[in-house]
């Protein structure tokens, strides 16, 4: 029987696994692709990932735009509401009397209520809605951020 050094054993593993690459066809430098250095790679049309879209066909653009248009929403309904509120304070400072103060202030209670009502709406599609449709849809989470 003969034995081999370990090193003995390597060099033919080495010559072995080379050869049968080279019968295969493969190229290690074409496989993995490596570019002499000062050289950049261009990507060409065909292996461009395609762009990845939801269950729904949504792509990533389509979900940013709902996000951000809640979030104003949000804005508006939060700005609106602050000056509601604000106008609300100022009722009792107004020269009116009782029965106009009374109806303004009934006109802008029911402002606040319509506007927190907006407020939560925006809150719940932002933090519930949103998320949970994306979810069904198969959506990544990076996505809604």
């Amino acid at each position: 029987m003969i034995t081999m050094a370990p090193h003995d054993m390597k060099k033919r593993l080495f010559f072995v696994l080379c050869f049968a690459i080279f019968l295969i066809g493969g190229s290690l430098h074409g496989e993995a692709r490596i570019e002499p250095p000062g050289q950049a790679r261009t990507v060409s049309e065909a292996e461009k990932p395609a762009e990845w879209l939801d269950h729904n066909g949504h792509n990533k653009a389509w979900w940013v735009n709902q996000i951000r248009i809640w979030k104003e929403k949000r804005e508006d309904a939060l700005n609106t509401l602050l000056q509601a509120e604000e106008a609300f304070k100022m009722t009792r400072f107004k020269n009116y009397s009782a029965a106009q103060k009374r109806m303004e202030r009934n006109q802008l209670r029911e402002e606040i209520q319509a506007h927190t009502e907006a407020l939560r709406k925006a809150e719940a599609m932002l933090h519930i809605t949103l998320p949970e449709q994306a979810r069904k849809a198969g959506v990544p989470s990076g996505w809604l951020r």
